[in-house]
């Protein structure tokens, strides 16, 4: 998938029609843009779906685009950067999903060891 919309719905999607593990990497704010794609009716299964989020407490990924140079740095952070500071194990726990943290490497690592049947959120912070 390209952009933002529907990553998370889609790889739900996918996970649900393979019947088997999906894991997506994405970034906080596409994450936050589709976090609602881990709702589920009352007759849906639950997708064994690992989301693998890179938190860098926004769109740190934008800063390396040409309109990064371009903007009125305030109107970059506003509408580009576009700071967030979500709790992403209360958004785990009110979709029903799990939840844990990866400081390092070797915890992801560990971590996707063990995949588990229903939605993990892995979240990775990048800044500290």
């Amino acid at each position: 998938a390209a952009g933002i919309d529907g990553t998370i719905s889609t790889a739900a999607g996918v996970a649900r029609a393979l019947g088997e593990p999906v894991r997506v990497l994405v970034g906080d704010l596409a994450f936050l843009h589709d976090a609602g794609g881990l709702l589920r009716g009352q007759m849906e299964t639950s997708p064994a779906l690992d989301i693998v989020v890179l938190n860098d407490g926004g769109g740190g990924i934008f800063r390396q685009l040409e309109h990064a140079e371009a903007a009125e740095p305030a109107v970059f952070e506003r509408f580009f950067a576009a700071p967030q500071s979500a709790d992403l194990s209360a958004l785990a726990s009110a979709f029903g999903a799990t939840y844990a943290r990866a400081q390092t490497p070797a915890d992801l690592a560990k971590l996707l060891q063990h995949p588990t049947p229903l939605p993990r959120i892995l979240e990775v912070p990048l800044v500290t």
